[in-house]
């Protein structure tokens, strides 16, 4: 009765407007993020491994955890997300190897990007991580 109910008015003129509306703001939303992307890489790809140590430094800080903690969060992370879905974009998918080392049992995609291993994981919900290329790493202990 419901399902009836349902294609009853989406084929209506009302709810075939209400699709194209709803269809249409998902669309503008997906060019708004592919121009940021597109802008931050203009911009920004050259001093990468700067910002993206910031936004670590920044979610990882006690001071930031403590405040989503007390308006009742779980830390949000959106710059993470904006990073990853810029190394979806400009970085390359991880190989089987890669998967072993910085992967696991959760991972939805891994990417490498100018140092970095971004990847999301699904459980229960999302979340990103990002790990440091362990070679990267070593350079900057040695040239300190």
């Amino acid at each position: 009765m419901n399902l009836e109910k349902l294609r009853a008015h989406l084929e209506s003129e009302e709810g075939k407007k209400s699709m194209e509306e709803y269809f249409g703001r998902i669309a503008r939303e997906k060019e708004m993020k592919d121009s940021q992307l597109v802008r931050f890489h203009k911009s920004y790809s050259n001093i990468f491994g700067e910002i993206i140590e910031k936004i670590i430094t920044k979610y990882e800080s006690d001071e930031y955890i403590l405040k989503e903690m007390k308006l009742g969060f779980e830390p949000r992370c959106p710059l993470y997300y904006f990073m990853f879905n810029y190394a979806e974009k400009y970085g390359r998918e991880c190989n089987d190897k890669e998967y072993e080392k910085y992967g696991n049992d959760f991972t939805g995609g891994l990417y490498f990007i100018n140092g970095y291993y971004i990847q999301i994981m699904h459980g229960q919900g999302s979340a990103i991580r990002i790990d440091k290329d362990e070679r990267l790493s070593k350079l900057e202990r040695i040239t300190k």
